[in-house]
């Protein structure tokens, strides 16, 4: 029993230890950036439970920051090359598993100011990501697998795609010439969206609700298989849109739309007289859409 008693009281005082030393400053969790182009590459991969991306409005190069009680439990790297950065935060392999060990880490990057129309690539594993500054970008690819994907204002001159597995995608103003928005069992909520009129918005999600508040999509897919979708079209929409559901309700609300088809489980309504598609599904969530 005593010998038991001894281990106990060993293993907590390493793990008190580990946790007290983690508090102390240390230079290999923080670097400052150095050589990112204007329009370069920033790749992030990483582990840990939060991640922050902010653009800063001083005159600094920005920098990477890796803080936490539990940060030492990842390897963490920070490379330049050719005028892009590459973030890397991984959880280091252990061969035993010690219920007490401390995850608890978030990594914060700062961008320069001056970077712009760059393009961004996030992979986040097990962690949230929080985009809290308005970015210009020529392309982004953004995910998350057990996280949510939050944003401020994303404005991207090419293709922008932004996923999750089990986290919800949520964010005030995204533009982009094509768009994707993807989750399986989280919801989508944009606040507004505006693509290129020659370009294409697809949103898809599998079990979460996608509610689209305000949108400059002319040619587009929504679909959802058990949520419910709120849509808005644009308001000079010219051309056809199609709502399709096998056991949910429909609900249109549209200023001169006439209906060219209808059935069971599909209505096709026409604007005008042009090219642009829209078609809205699901499988039993409810639609609701307007002009």
């Amino acid at each position: 029993m005593k010998l038991i008693i001894s281990l106990i009281a060993l293993l907590f005082y390493a793990t008190a230890s580990s946790v007290f030393a983690n508090g102390i400053s240390d230079n290999n969790y923080e670097s400052r950036i150095k050589s990112l182009d204007r329009q370069g590459t920033v790749r992030i991969k990483s582990d840990a439970p939060s991640v922050t991306i902010v653009q800063t409005d001083s005159q600094d190069n920005g920098k990477v920051i890796l803080s936490g009680s539990g940060r030492n439990q990842y390897d963490f790297s920070v490379s330049e090359s050719g005028g892009n950065l590459t973030i890397e935060v991984k959880k280091k392999k252990k061969w035993t598993i010690n219920p007490l060990t401390d995850f608890q880490a978030a990594l914060h990057v700062s961008l320069p100011k001056e970077w712009k129309n760059g393009s961004l690539d996030v992979s986040v594993v097990s962690g949230a990501l929080h985009i809290n500054s308005p970015l210009e970008l020529q392309s982004a690819d953004l995910s998350t697998v057990s996280g949510a994907l939050r944003f401020d204002d994303l404005d991207i001159s090419r293709k922008g795609y932004l996923k999750s597995v089990s986290g919800a995608i949520s964010g005030q103003s995204i533009s982009a010439d094509d768009l994707e928005i993807d989750t399986v069992s989280g919801g989508i909520t944009v606040q507004n969206i505006d693509v290129a009129i020659d370009g294409y918005l697809r949103a898809e999600s599998v079990s979460g609700r996608i509610e689209l508040a305000k949108s400059n999509a002319y040619n587009a897919n929504i679909e959802s298989v058990s949520g419910s979708i709120q849509f808005v079209i644009p308001k000079d929409f010219n051309g056809k849109l199609v709502t399709k559901t096998v056991s949910g309700s429909v609900s249109a609300k549209l200023s001169n739309a006439g209906i060219e088809s209808t059935d069971k489980r599909s209505t096709t309504y026409v604007i005008g007289n042009g090219n642009n598609f829209i078609e809205i599904s699901t499988t039993s969530g409810s639609i609701s859409f307007r002009d």
